[in-house]
């Protein structure tokens, strides 16, 4: 997915930057009961992408943009939250970076 996003957006985008964004789209994307039903209901791919799928995805993207600005304004006007949100991430940056380090040696 990482690979194919970076064909498409331009910028400054880091393969972090597409995971995350992709991560959070599907997430939105699988938690709506109408394209539930609508993959449960169609047998292949195909036969779903032309039910909501488009018009979920664009409201999706909308919803992504207003949480993450909603988060990121949160974060750098309050020092509480931002500290909370680095306790709550410290270790998992550590053991990723650790991970990464490991595999690399």
């Amino acid at each position: 997915i990482v690979k194919l996003m970076n064909e498409v957006f331009s910028g400054n985008l880091t393969d972090a930057d597409m995971r995350g964004y992709a991560t959070h789209l599907i997430g939105k994307l699988t938690e709506d009961p109408i394209l539930l039903e609508q993959a449960k209901a169609n047998d292949t791919v195909a036969q779903f992408a032309h039910g909501d799928y488009r018009k979920k995805l664009n409201s999706a993207v909308v919803n992504a943009l207003s949480s993450h600005n909603a988060m990121a304004s949160q974060a750098l006007k309050d020092d509480k939250v931002l500290n909370s949100l680095a306790d709550i991430l410290v270790a998992e940056v550590y053991l990723s970076l650790r991970q990464s380090s490991q595999a690399a040696a």
